[in-house]
C-alpha cells in the first residue's frame, strides 16, 4: 500500500512535466522540435538599405514573405498564416542604397546595384507569449545585419530602433536648420546611415539617446562626438539607456554655439554606410557608387 501511495502522488509530478515538455515542443511526435502554428510574420529593418520582399524559411521547407522594406520599414507590415518548426532558420534578402537605387532604377546598371544576401538564425525553443492576440514572428534586421527573430502579439510599438519617429521628429521640430534637406524622404535615407554609425559605435537605440544624436548630428555639428565632453558620455562603460539624451538636454546655449561654430557643417550627407560592402558582394562599382568614403569600423 505504501508503494502504491507513492505512486500515486508522482503522477501529477510527471503530468506536469509532460506538459512543459509538449509547450517546448521537445517530446517525439513534434520530431523533438517547437513548432509555432498559425503566426503572421513581420520584418524590422534597422539597416541604411532599402529591402526588397524578405523571405525567411524553416528547415521544413515552411517559407514566408515580408513586404518591400524602407530603411527603418516594418511596423504594422504583417503576412500570415504561417507553421514554422525547428530551431534553425534561413533569409534571404535583397537591396540597395535608396539613392542608388532612384538613380539607375531605369537603366542597365540597376540590378548591379542591389546585393542578395542569405543568412542564418537560430532560435531556440520560445515560450508563446499569453493573450489573444494574433500571434507574430518578428524578424529583426540590425545596423550590422545580424539578425534576431522573438515571438508577440502585438502589432505596433515592437520597433528596437526608432528610425521613422526619429525623423518625423526631427523634421517635425527642426525643419528650418536642417541645411540642404528639401523633404523627410531625404532626410530618412541619411539619418538610417547615421544611426548605423551611432549603433555600431555606441549601441544607441533608446528613443531619448536616437534623438539626442540626431540633434547633434543635423543640427549642431555633424563631427559632434571630436568633442570630448560629448565622447566622454558616449564611451561612458557605464552608460544606461537615456543617460546620452539627458546629458545632450542639459547642455547650455553656450555650449551648443561653441560646437557650432567649431565643428563641422551638420547634416553631412555623404555617410558612408558600408556601400562598399555592397560593391563588394555584388563584385560591380556601379556609376556613382561611392568608394573612397571613410566607413564605419566594424
Amino acid at each position: 500500500m505504501k508503494a502504491r501511495r507513492t505512486l500515486a502522488s508522482e503522477r501529477p509530478m510527471r503530468k506536469g512535466l509532460i506538459g512543459v515538455l509538449i509547450w517546448l515542443g521537445l517530446l517525439a511526435g513534434c520530431n523533438a522540435e517547437p513548432t509555432y502554428s498559425g503566426v503572421s510574420f513581420i520584418t524590422y529593418n534597422y539597416t541604411p538599405w532599402n529591402l526588397a520582399a524578405v523571405r525567411l524559411s524553416d528547415a521544413s521547407g515552411s517559407v514566408a514573405s515580408s513586404s518591400v522594406l524602407p530603411s527603418g520599414g516594418g511596423a504594422g507590415s504583417v503576412s500570415c498564416c504561417y507553421t514554422f518548426r525547428g530551431t534553425d532558420f534561413t533569409v534571404n534578402w535583397s537591396g540597395g542604397d535608396p539613392d542608388l537605387i532612384r538613380k539607375h532604377m531605369f537603366d542597365d546598371t540597376f540590378d548591379k546595384v542591389m546585393f542578395k544576401k542569405e543568412a542564418s538564425v537560430n532560435f531556440p525553443a520560445t515560450k508563446v507569449p499569453g493573450g489573444d492576440g494574433t500571434l507574430i514572428l518578428e524578424l529583426h534586421i540590425y545596423p550590422d545585419e545580424h539578425m534576431e527573430l522573438a515571438l508577440s502579439r502585438q502589432l505596433l510599438g515592437q520597433e528596437r530602433i526608432p528610425i521613422v519617429e526619429t525623423t518625423r521628429w526631427l523634421y517635425g521640430k527642426y525643419r528650418n536648420e536642417l541645411v540642404g534637406y528639401k523633404h523627410a524622404d531625404e532626410l530618412t535615407d541619411v539619418l538610417a546611415k547615421v544611426t548605423k554609425q551611432a549603433w555600431m559605435r555606441y549601441r544607441i537605440e533608446d528613443a531619448e539617446d536616437m534623438r539626442a544624436y540626431m540633434y547633434l548630428y543635423f543640427v549642431v555639428a555633424s563631427d559632434f562626438e571630436k568633442d570630448a565632453e560629448i565622447a566622454s558620455i558616449l564611451k561612458a562603460p557605464d552608460r544606461q539607456p537615456g543617460d546620452f539624451g539627458r546629458a545632450v538636454a542639459a547642455l547650455s546655449k553656450d555650449k551648443i554655439a561653441q560646437m557650432k561654430e567649431t565643428g563641422a557643417p551638420p547634416g553631412y550627407k555623404n555617410v558612408c554606410s558600408d556601400v562598399q560592402g555592397i560593391a563588394v558582394a555584388a563584385k560591380v562599382h556601379a556609376v556613382g557608387m561611392p568608394g573612397s568614403e571613410a566607413c564605419v569600423k566594424d
